[in-house]
């Protein structure tokens, strides 16, 4: 298995998990953050909001940045919108954290799939892709349930923060050696196949 693959699936784990982790605790949360149920609930919408309006809006905003390059940071930036929900003191600061974090799991996703598919031959490609979501798949499944039990029983801040934790260090350079796959031309160009 393409380690380069490994990197992008495990980077859409880590992704998937923290977008889902606040549907796992919104009473956790409102008891936390002293907000009524439906007021915590907007964290879901604003996250879902921000991913709807501003993935097509970064493809084309960041179409010329490296591509490795910008997986990379955008790791970094749904790393620390975690961290920074995690010592937020109110609920404003945890809304700015996951908007943060909304913007960069929109692009990374995307830009993801793109890059699975210019690393794999072409009649790889529709697996290669399809291997990269399952980072996702795992998520839904596994990282959901598991951070909603974790801030029930340790609380939502200890979720938020282990959650940002696996997508640090290491995992930003995994994620570095994806550009050795692709081309002068691809570095910088997947945000065409991630835009369409």
């Amino acid at each position: 298995m393409d380690r380069r693959l490994l990197a992008l699936c495990f980077g859409n784990f880590v992704i998937g998990t923290g977008t889902l982790i606040v549907p796992g605790m919104p009473g956790v949360l409102a008891d936390g953050l002293d907000v009524g149920i439906p007021v915590a609930g907007r964290l879901i919408a604003a996250f879902a909001l921000t991913v709807a309006i501003g993935a097509p809006l970064l493809a084309g905003a960041t179409s010329r940045i490296d591509r490795p390059k910008l997986l990379v940071a955008m790791q970094v930036l749904f790393v620390a919108g975690h961290l920074l929900a995690a010592f937020a003191p109110d609920y404003r600061v945890v809304l700015i954290a996951r908007v943060a974090s909304a913007s960069s799991a929109a692009l990374f996703t995307s830009q993801a799939a793109a890059t699975a598919g210019m690393l794999a031959s072409p009649a790889q490609r529709g697996a290669a892709i399809a291997f990269v979501f399952l980072g996702w798949s795992i998520a839904s499944v596994v990282g959901m349930p598991l951070g909603a039990w974790i801030a029930a029983r340790f609380g939502w801040r200890i979720g938020f923060a282990l959650v940002g934790r696996p997508g640090s260090g290491r995992g930003d350079c995994r994620v570095e050696g994806i550009g050795s796959g692709l081309g002068r031309r691809d570095r910088r160009t997947t945000d065409r196949v991630a835009g369409s």
